[in-house]
């Protein structure tokens, strides 16, 4: 029994003299990242309320107001309401705003920031001093066919487009005043911010 033991020990320190050492490879890698906060936002269009008759109350003794209405999604016809000393009659239909982000995130759900306040506005050659009001901004996409009010998810490809609508409305603002006060013939323009974030 003694001699198995011995040969045995022998046999092992053979094999393990004849194994030979693993070298270690080291590298240092490299790491970096890129930073695009900036989203491409383009508007295709303006908000366009075509063109009406309207007359506002600048009484002000009464608040007469009148709204044309141009909802966001364009197979939506615009509503206008009316009032005893105030008027808006549509006579050429406008359309909303159109939107557009292409190149951001994919599949993504971006942040859209509409006006939530009143925006005025007025006539920009300075020949009336009344104006209308601009408020109930709404949105609604329509990228690749996803008709969804409130869908802000990016395509695959990382585009997203959306139409604006807003309610315009007749105010009391100008000297002339009076129940059904006519409006001068011309074109009153605003500008409001729309934001697309991450």
């Amino acid at each position: 029994m003694m001699t198995n033991k011995t040969k045995l020990a022998l046999g092992l320190s053979v094999a393990m003299g004849l194994t030979s050492v693993a070298q270690a490879a080291t590298e240092s890698v490299n790491a970096s990242v890129t930073v695009n906060n900036t989203i491409d936002l383009t508007v295709n269009s303006a908000l366009d309320f075509g063109t009406v008759s309207a007359l506002a109350d600048t009484s002000g003794a009464t608040t007469g107001v009148s709204t044309l209405v141009m909802p966001a999604n364009p197979a939506t016809a615009p509503t206008t309401t009316t009032d005893a000393t105030s008027n808006i009659v549509e006579i050429v239909a406008g359309a909303p705003a159109d939107l557009s982000v292409v190149g951001a995130a994919a599949n993504y759900e971006l942040t859209i920031t509409l006006p939530a306040g009143p925006v005025t506005v007025t006539d920009p050659s300075g020949s009336s001093d009344m104006t209308f009001e601009l408020n109930d901004f709404t949105r609604h996409s329509y990228t690749e066919g996803n008709d969804q009010t409130f869908g802000t998810t990016t395509t695959d490809v990382g585009d997203l487009a959306f139409y604006v609508g807003a309610t315009l409305s007749t105010t009391a603002a100008g000297t002339t005043t009076g129940e059904n006060t006519p409006y001068a013939d011309t074109t009153y323009t605003a500008s409001f911010d729309v934001s697309v974030d991450y």
